[in-house]
């Protein structure tokens, strides 16, 4: 049993998807607001005896509008405690990597500027149009516009085909030197306090990941441990050149300095989720 259908197991009046019966119980907010629109009726909110909400703004805003909203720490990343990370002896050694980039998504349609569903397949593509790394696909299902380096689906045996997260996974992320690692939102109120496992998955297979998501990550994450796309969003040929460049010394540092940083991160744990529901329900 995955850590998420224990939560339910040990909580049954924990609703984390919309339903008609709301007296009485516990909403989590888990799904940002360009997945789940649905989620964020305030008139369906305030059904809910209490509401809990990764995002620090949000919770400001719906304390006012008399919703009994809590405050946990982060995006919970549920599946990051189910598999464990790879050992050394698994890793792919520098040499022995792909010089490449990987992205790992779902086909996802968008109708909002700031959804980055989209923005994933098309920066891809021009990063893939430079001719100067190599460029692999994963997914559920192949995206037609990307056909040509589609590589398959991952992380789809067994229990795994509901993780978000899989060992399949990482020792796919693991292969390449990069990942391409977008949010499904950049937006300063619904991306605000927003990671999810995507850059810690990249943290644990000792790969580098390029970013873009989350309107604070800084807050949470050392910027020295991954590539702020931001900073490169209207130069491509300059993201590549600088991915080039990274040489075998800072590449194991930042590789390292993660993953170390992975171990101890506080951020998104189950645990505080518990003790958040604990305090709801008085135990």
């Amino acid at each position: 049993m995955d850590l998420y259908s224990k939560i339910l197991a040990m909580f049954p009046d924990l609703r984390m998807n919309d339903c008609i019966d709301r007296q009485g119980k516990i909403f989590l907010l888990h799904e940002n607001y360009s997945v789940t629109p649905h989620h964020y009726d305030i008139n369906k909110l305030k059904q809910y005896s209490a509401v809990i909400t990764w995002n620090s703004k949000l919770y400001d805003i719906f304390k006012k509008m008399d919703v009994n909203i809590y405050k946990i720490n982060g995006y919970v990343l549920f599946n990051m405690d189910a598999f464990p990370a790879l050992d050394a002896s698994q890793f792919a050694d520098y040499e022995n990597k792909i010089n490449g980039l990987s992205l790992h998504c779902k086909v996802r349609e968008s109708y909002l500027e700031w959804d980055l569903a989209g923005q994933r397949f098309k920066i891809f593509k021009e990063i893939a149009k430079t001719g100067k790394i190599e460029t692999d696909y994963y997914g559920v299902a192949c995206y037609p516009p990307l056909k040509d380096y589609y590589k398959g689906m991952i992380g789809q045996k067994g229990q795994e085909s509901s993780m978000p997260n899989s060992l399949e996974e990482q020792f796919t992320i693991n292969k390449y030197k990069f990942n391409l690692c977008f949010e499904n939102v950049y937006h300063e109120l619904w991306s605000w306090d927003y990671i999810s496992e995507r850059i810690f998955s990249c943290f644990r297979a000792k790969t580098i990941p390029i970013y873009w998501g989350c309107w604070n990550i800084e807050q949470y994450i050392p910027k020295e441990l991954f590539i702020d796309f931001r900073e490169y969003k209207d130069d491509i040929k300059g993201l590549v050149k600088y991915l080039l460049s990274i040489d075998k010394n800072k590449y194991y540092h930042m590789t390292t300095q993660a993953a170390d940083f992975e171990r101890s991160c506080q951020y998104g744990r189950v645990s505080n989720l518990i003790e958040i529901i604990k305090k709801i329900k008085g135990l």
